[in-house]
């Protein structure tokens, strides 16, 4: 059910300027005088979108890359922050599979909440833990990748990398280990 226009509502002059504008696109001079183009009225609106990109341009993707392959052969995971994590998903997904994941650039900014989220949520923000749940997942990755056959096409996509499920998996592994140990 369409709403109704509040009768106490003063338009600003921003509104009033947009409807002035819409009236003056849709009113035709015919013969002298001037008349309603129907079908531009009954149209919907032309939306002026606000929308931003949520890929990373090649440049800034390929300069986080070297940015990362940097940090990661100094060590530096204090410094690391979500997108820097998504970078170090994209090498090591290069390392085992011989590609960079190219859904990740073109999601790129959705990648970075998953991670973020993953780091606060699953890891209480502790750059190290992250670090150490990556480093198990793709050894374990690479590890198993002789023992697949040809039909077996999975890999550890973005959305598994920083989804819960590995995470558990990941917290099943260290309980098993510290069983062992003890």
């Amino acid at each position: 059910m369409p709403r109704r226009p509040n009768p106490h509502h003063t338009p600003t002059p921003k509104q009033i300027q947009t409807a002035d504008e819409f009236i003056e696109e849709t009113v035709q001079e015919v013969g002298g005088a001037k008349a309603l183009d129907f079908a531009a009225f009954v149209a919907k609106p032309k939306k002026r979108s606000t929308k931003r990109s949520l890929s990373a341009p090649r440049n800034r993707f390929e300069d986080l890359l070297k940015q990362v392959n940097v940090m990661r052969d100094s060590c530096a995971w204090a410094t690391f922050e979500p997108k820097h994590f998504v970078g170090l998903y994209c090498l090591l997904h290069q390392h085992v599979y011989g590609v960079i994941p190219e859904e990740v650039r073109g999601e790129y900014a959705i990648v970075v909440g998953a991670a973020s989220r993953c780091l606060r949520m699953q890891f209480g923000g502790s750059n190290e833990a992250m670090v150490d749940f990556m480093r198990w997942t793709w050894t374990r990755e690479k590890s198993r990748l002789p023992t697949r056959s040809e039909e077996d096409t999975f890999r550890i996509g973005w959305r598994y990398q920083f989804g819960q499920r590995l995470v558990t998996d990941f917290r099943t592994h260290q309980l098993r280990r510290q069983r062992v140990s003890r």
